[in-house]
């Protein structure tokens, strides 16, 4: 997987491939959007989870371009076999990796404390709307972490549970994308 590696490095070269790192490390290439209204964490219709569905897929499609190129990444905590409370987190989510076909790509030291790391998992796949809907609900139920990035451009679109990180290669593009979808922006101050 040296291509992921290198195309990580290309677009994010001082920068670990894990999602919640990205907003501190690029703030002023970053934005978040909140994925229901007055910033509702968790979806308890399918009403909402249809609007969930909807936000997420509009905003990957303009961030990532529907049928491009693109990584979908995910990490996991490498661990160190003495921890018991996340172990079952850790197999299940491992197990999701597994059926995306995703494949271990490297280890790199957890910013927080560089005694800890984490696995990083990658596979290059075409962002299509509505492809990655049962993965998205997986995301929103905060069952799994997964972020996707474009090959061409290095964007990011991280969706969490409650809404989705985004990462742009310019400021003009996330202006433009703010004030596009301006009824979906945090209302917290710095934009959490």
């Amino acid at each position: 997987m040296d291509q992921f590696i290198s195309t990580w490095q290309r677009f994010h070269q001082n920068t670990a491939p894990i999602d919640y790192i990205l907003k501190f490390d690029k703030t002023d290439l970053w934005l978040r959007f909140h994925s229901l209204p007055e910033s509702k964490r968790y979806a308890n219709t399918d009403e909402e989870m249809s609007i969930i569905l909807h936000r997420q897929n509009t905003v990957a499609g303009e961030v990532l371009g529907d049928g491009t190129l693109c990584w979908m990444i995910g990490h996991l905590y490498a661990g160190d076999g003495t921890e018991s409370g996340d172990d079952a987190w850790r197999q299940e989510t491992k197990q999701y990796f597994q059926r995306c076909n995703m494949t271990k790509v490297q280890r790199v030291p957890n910013p927080d404390d560089p005694e800890l790391a984490y696995d990083i998992f990658a596979i290059r796949v075409v962002w299509q709307q509505g492809t990655f809907d049962a993965l998205l609900r997986a995301i929103a139920n905060d069952e799994l972490r997964i972020m996707w990035m474009s090959e061409q451009t290095g964007a990011i679109f991280a969706p969490y549970d409650g809404g989705m990180d985004i990462i742009l290669p310019n400021t003009e593009e996330i202006q433009a994308l703010a004030r596009s979808h301006s009824d979906w922006l945090s209302s917290y101050p710095g934009g959490y």
